[in-house]
């Protein structure tokens, strides 16, 4: 068995300390990052769209129907921020989602006065990385990966460091 210089066994050493800290890192971060895939999709996800709509409601009607120009995030009428009614015949209205219907994008409005004319402005969260082919995908998996890369370097550098040793130390 052959014996490791000092400059050796000081480079084994501080990589495996090195593998060491990248390790405990990486796992260190790997929860945070899981969570925060998990937990705060939504936040990365939507944004905001208000568009403003010009309705002619016939007399006694007290529902509008809209289409909108995204799909609501996650098909849910709690992603409906606000509705609001303007205009003459806006006296009395008292906008709110009624139902949500994905094909078509259409989203009822019930709630108005039945008069004729009004402009409602509706507020609501869509998906804002459907806008872009495949960002979803990458949103949510890349701080996975990246406490992962750190977690695998960290264990690359330990047995890389031992391996080296072992070579060393048998005179190959």
């Amino acid at each position: 068995m052959g014996k490791l210089d000092v400059k050796t066994m000081i480079s084994i050493s501080v990589a495996i300390m090195l593998g060491i800290i990248f390790m405990v890192i990486g796992a260190t971060l790997l929860p945070d990052f899981l969570s925060t895939t998990v937990d705060a999709k939504a936040t990365r996800h939507t944004e905001v769209d208000n568009p403003v709509y010009t309705h002619a409601t016939t007399p006694g009607n007290t529902t509008a129907n809209i289409t909108l120009d995204y799909d609501l995030y996650l098909d849910s009428l709690a992603r409906v921020i606000s509705i609001t009614s303007a205009g003459s015949n806006a006296t009395g209205d008292v906008p709110v989602a009624g139902n949500w219907t994905n094909a078509g994008n259409v989203l009822r409005v019930d709630g108005l006065a039945p008069k004729g004319n009004r402009t409602l402005t509706t507020v609501y969260e869509f998906d804002g990385t459907t806008l872009t082919t495949g960002t979803g995908t990458v949103i949510d998996v890349l701080p996975t990966m990246g406490a992962l890369v750190l977690l695998g370097f960290g264990i690359l550098l330990m047995t890389g460091s031992v391996a080296l040793g072992y070579t060393r130390m048998k005179g190959m």
